[in-house]
């Protein structure tokens, strides 16, 4: 509660198409409603706390009410002196008042904990959570029985081919390496405009179902992907006043085996993508895949920047990249910045190698996106009955 980065209630106007209540998915989204002005397309609401959240609560001065209504008392009689009038100080200002009033009053909702709480917003800031609030407010919602949360968080998606189902043509076996064929073939085709159009209606589906900051990876081999690029950048901007997206320069076809997949990821990061992204195990041979995690983590620290690696994303147990992912990260002081992605061949380790290999990951603080969804269906192709599931440790 003291972190005032959190707490952000959900508010979307009419400027684009609006939102269902999910009353199902016990998520509301709520139009904003500041008089004449309903422009901003999201409102991002910042909960103060202490003083902070005080001074902006009474800041304000109540409207249409006389100063002479507002006589505070202080019932002494109950400490034994008698009651005094505190509606003017030694000198002569009206004391602090304490009567509330709010933009927008949300009754009844229920917070991550279980409690149930009413939720005052004046402004853009959600200014009191507590339970009973009787106060005044330009418009109250009853949201009883209906879960008020932080937003939720997508760690890792690809933006730049969502909603791109059967194009060129489907995936008929299902398979990883198909659908990165599927990708070859429709990277000529993308144009910035329709890499734009299909981003922009994920975002509007994702803020419907709460899910305000995502991690996209974008794909950085060849000059047919840097469309991608510049597509999300604007989507970026353009999402940026209701949902943090955070974009990652993805070199899918091999940082060093695609042949200007090197040069294109680094005049994407020049571009201002955010995070330094790679694929190790898609390399040509094993070295290549550790030299790669080696510069990859160079050029991270080198920028500042935050290290996402699509890694381990096989069935093969001799795939062990992530092993010099931790090793770099603790050797470039990168510890709390460097995640891995799927691990999927964590699955097939041998306990022993495992029990080496997780402490050596915690130690260097580095971070695990497993994708079950995705991985439980793709991996494990090659087997025979009992098939692996592929899901990382």
């Amino acid at each position: 509660p003291d972190d005032e980065r959190l707490q952000f209630f959900l508010l979307r106007d009419d400027k684009r198409a609006r939102l269902d209540l999910h009353r199902a998915g016990r998520v509301w989204l709520v139009a904003a409603r500041q008089g004449a002005d309903r422009r901003n397309p999201v409102r991002g609401l910042r909960r103060l706390s202490g003083a902070a959240a005080a001074g902006d609560r009474w800041s304000d001065p109540l409207p249409d009410l006389p100063d002479v209504a507002l006589r505070a008392v202080d019932p002494g009689t109950d400490r034994g002196r008698p009651s005094r009038d505190l509606s003017q100080g030694a000198d002569g200002a009206l004391p602090e008042r304490r009567e509330m009033s709010f933009d927008l009053l949300l009754k009844g909702g229920v917070l991550p904990d279980g409690t149930a709480s009413d939720i005052g917003i004046s402004g853009d800031t959600i200014a009191a959570i507590e339970p009973g609030i009787a106060a005044e407010a330009g418009e109250t919602i009853d949201i009883s029985g209906n879960l008020v949360s932080p937003p939720f968080i997508d760690p890792h998606f690809h933006m730049d081919a969502t909603l791109s189902y059967g194009l060129p043509r489907i995936n008929e076996s299902g398979t990883l390496l198909e659908g990165i064929a599927l990708w070859g073939e429709l990277k000529p085709l993308l144009t910035e405009e329709a890499v734009i159009e299909r981003a922009l209606a994920y975002c509007d589906w994702a803020v419907s179902m709460g899910l305000l900051a995502v991690r996209s990876h974008v794909d950085t081999s060849d000059d047919h992907a840097m469309t991608g690029v510049r597509g999300l950048l604007a989507v970026r901007d353009i999402v940026k006043p209701y949902l943090d997206l955070q974009i990652v320069a993805f070199p899918q076809d091999g940082f060093y085996r695609a042949p200007k997949a090197r040069e294109l990821t680094l005049q994407a990061l020049d571009m201002g993508v955010d995070v330094v992204g790679g694929i190790p195990h898609f390399e040509r041979t094993m070295d290549d895949g550790r030299r790669s995690v080696t510069e990859l983590c160079e050029i991270a620290a080198e920028r500042g920047l935050r290290v996402d690696l699509h890694c381990d994303e096989t069935d093969d147990p001799m795939s062990r990249h992530v092993e010099q992912l931790a090793y770099e990260t603790q050797r470039l002081g990168l510890q709390g910045r460097v995640n891995g992605s799927h691990l999927t061949s964590m699955h097939s380790m041998d306990n022993y190698y495992v029990s080496k290999l997780l402490p050596l990951m915690a130690g260097a603080q580095v971070s695990a996106i497993p994708n079950p969804l995705i991985n439980i269906t793709i991996q494990g192709r090659h087997d025979a009955y009992p098939k692996r599931r592929g899901l990382t440790r």
